[in-house]
């Protein structure tokens, strides 16, 4: 009992020393080196973590910020930062290439940014808002906010209207949460996270998610194992999209998807559930940043935190309960044993921290410490 509740203690931890007091409130930013700034994706995925620590304030300030400063066409920033993100990342990669410590604190002067690396647009950013704000009004049950932002809503959705193409949502080079991949064109994550959201948000009727639903199955479902392609046209299957889809309930036959996925190498191929792709991408999708960090395998092969917590949890809610606590197990022990929640493990190294000459798995990582508290409030602690 004392282990598990040191787990929580960790994963809370970790979380919380992401938390930012600015004049303009409290922000969670991503991690506390290299991803220092207040990424919009990790903060919307960290949401549920934040909400179990009843840390509402945050997260509706944090969500009015984004909600405020759209774009003119809609989108939401992908970070917001008092310096150019850009220089966190190489401040980090020079600290770890150099052994200094370079670090640049937030301060109240945080500006939106609307491209990551000064050239792409995010694809998901919008949805993640709004899951986040759904997640929020139902957690808090704050009508007023919730009934005040509707119209702002419905803009954010809207954004995506210019991007279908033959009833798919068609994206740019490295756009979505796999940004180390050059991942163009029809993506079975990015078009299921849209499906979820005109579901939660009852923003298409029953026969629009219908054959949405059935554009999305024909579109990226692979006969062979059962599961979905990752891009459509390519051989890739992502873990990702598929613990969304069984969590979700928004494909066909869920129960089935579960059993096809525990069959499929991302499951069983290194003995824990956790890492991002397979087969992994071609080299010639990996920016070149990515590739000179040593991180080619960053949405391959390499281990993540939040996937592994959400494999144990999509596992449980399947009633694989004994897969499921083995799994938890298993990222347990690294948690123990680095005593923060890190946000990468080498999978090719008995699963340590994920070390090259210029990156280190960040620490604490906000994102795979909310799901690991999820974790433990949904298995038990």
């Amino acid at each position: 009992m004392a282990q598990e509740l040191d787990v929580e203690h960790i994963a809370r931890t970790s979380l919380e020393k992401n938390i930012v007091h600015l004049p303009q409130g409290d922000f969670l930013a991503a991690g506390a080196h290299q991803f220092g700034s207040l990424w919009t994706r990790d903060f919307c995925f960290s949401v549920p973590g934040l909400l179990l620590l009843k840390k509402f304030s945050l997260v509706k300030n944090q969500l009015n910020y984004l909600i405020k400063n759209r774009r003119e066409d809609g989108l939401v920033p992908i970070y917001a930062d008092s310096i150019s993100p850009l220089l966190r990342v190489a401040a980090g990669s020079f600290s770890k290439a150099t052994g200094l410590n370079i670090q640049f604190k937030l301060t109240g002067k945080i500006k939106p940014f609307y491209r990551a690396n000064g050239a792409y647009a995010t694809i998901d950013a919008n949805m993640l808002v709004l899951l986040a704000a759904y997640e929020y009004y139902h957690a808090s049950g704050d009508e007023q906010w919730w009934l005040e932002q509707q119209s702002n809503f419905q803009e954010i959705y809207d954004y995506y209207q210019p991007f279908f193409h033959e009833g798919l949502i068609v994206q740019g080079a490295y756009s979505d949460w796999q940004d180390s991949a050059k991942r163009v064109g029809k993506t079975f994550f990015t078009n299921l996270l849209f499906l979820d959201v005109s579901k939660k948000f009852h923003f298409l009727d029953n026969d629009e998610l219908e054959n949405f639903t059935q554009k999305i199955h024909e579109s990226f479902y692979d006969l062979n194992t059962g599961l979905y392609f990752s891009v459509k046209g390519f051989p890739q299957i992502s873990l990702d999209a598929i613990l969304w889809a069984i969590d979700n309930n928004l494909m066909p036959h869920t129960d089935q998807l579960y059993l096809h996925l525990k069959k499929h190498p991302l499951w069983n191929l290194y003995g824990v559930a956790g890492f991002a792709t397979f087969p992994s991408y071609p080299r010639s999708w990996i920016a070149p940043q990515v590739l000179l960090s040593g991180l080619s395998e960053y949405h391959g092969s390499l281990s993540w935190s939040w996937l592994m917590a959400y494999s144990s949890m999509v596992a449980y809610k399947q009633g694989d309960l004994a897969e499921a606590m083995r799994l938890k197990s298993l990222l347990e022990t690294f948690i123990r044993r680095d005593q923060t929640v890190f946000e990468i493990y080498d999978t090719s190294r008995e699963f340590r921290v994920f070390n090259s000459y210029l990156y280190h798995s960040e620490s604490p990582f906000s994102w795979g410490a909310s799901y690991v508290l999820e974790m433990q409030q949904i298995l038990g602690r």
